[in-house]
């Protein structure tokens, strides 16, 4: 499925099956937002996944889900971004 002119938000981007979505979602040619609450970590995946794909669209929104502020701010962020998917990806 081709994702181009598509843009998915990512929340757990940095653990779990995080990656391999991640991949599959650049692959597919969409715009990727990572959603995560440790900035270094997803910018750092941000980067190693630019290096894999110099043409993929990356972006990140700081969201820590147990601060309601961050999560209003990522909020905020995320309505102004025109998503066309969202993936609540959360492990237990």
């Amino acid at each position: 499925m081709d994702l181009s002119n598509k843009t998915v938000a990512l929340t757990g981007a940095t653990g779990g099956i995080g990656l391999p979505l991640c991949k599959e979602i650049v692959k597919r040619k969409a715009k990727l937002i990572l959603v995560d609450r440790n900035r270094e970590k997803s910018l750092e995946l941000r980067d190693n996944l630019l290096n894999e794909f110099p043409t993929a669209e990356i972006s990140h929104i700081t969201a820590d889900l147990s601060d309601i502020k961050s999560v209003k701010e990522a909020t905020q962020k995320l309505i102004g971004s025109n998503i066309n998917y969202f993936i609540h990806n959360d492990t237990f």
